[in-house]
């Protein structure tokens, strides 16, 4: 996931996706007379499925799952849990 340009990142295609959703939201409004749902109902389906599709297709499922944290943390960078457990000692 380091070396992601606009076209193989994830922003473009969430950024479509939310897009996409916001159209049949549109249509689901106008199919339903003007009885609105909430737009969330069309979109998160969309983004969400889109990032679950792309990171199982490039491999990135897993890390994007743990919130970007990886197996093995670099020696030299301490995040705020690795800083608590050194003070506890």
């Amino acid at each position: 996931m380091a070396k992601k340009n606009i076209q193989t990142g994830y922003f473009l295609w969430a950024m479509f996706a939310y897009g996409l959703g916001l159209l049949i939201t549109y249509v689901a409004l106008n199919l339903m007379d003007g009885h609105g749902q909430p737009a969330l109902l069309y979109i998160v389906p969309f983004t969400l499925g889109t990032f679950l599709t792309l990171g199982r297709k490039r491999g990135d499922l897993k890390n994007l799952w743990t919130r970007g944290v990886p197996e093995r943390p670099c020696p030299h960078v301490q995040d705020e849990h690795s800083l608590e457990f050194n003070e506890e000692k």
